[in-house]
């Protein structure tokens, strides 16, 4: 399998990030890997490392969506992407609205890698606390 240039991976993380705040589902998942892994860590319930397309539908875009309105606007905004290869670092912060009107507001840093224009991993980075503080009001702390 080839690697991706920068300018690949730039573009594909780009069409990758767009599609996510459009809340194409769709379009993500064309970009990604049939075996994507994405590790979102912390001690929150969506935490965990999934493996495959159906594991991070089922096990973390679909539980996140039934967490916000999926009528309000989903924004991430890149303040910086540094990219390598087939790397790439993305610091910004997504945005939107919890289902029941409350402010979301997650900064966060993200890496992922992708191969032949494929999101291959996924390493989400962010403060935790203020995700389960936001997402999981009624969760011990």
């Amino acid at each position: 399998m080839a690697s991706s240039n920068t300018n690949d991976t730039r573009e594909t993380v780009l069409r990758y990030l767009k599609a996510l705040g459009e809340k194409d589902l769709a379009t993500v998942l064309a970009l990604a890997a049939d075996d994507i892994e994405y590790r979102i860590l912390g001690d929150h319930p969506l935490a965990g490392v999934f493996s495959g397309r159906d594991q991070v539908v089922a096990g973390f875009f679909q539980p996140m969506m039934s967490l916000l309105d999926m009528a309000a606007p989903y924004v991430t905004e890149v303040s910086r992407m540094i990219t390598e290869d087939e790397h790439a670092v993305v610091e910004c912060v997504s945005s939107s609205t919890t289902k029941d009107g409350r402010p979301f507001r997650n900064p966060m840093v993200a890496i992922l890698t992708v191969k032949d224009g494929k999101v291959t991993q996924v390493a989400e980075y962010f403060d935790t606390d203020n995700f389960k503080r936001t997402l999981f009001p009624s969760a011990p702390r």
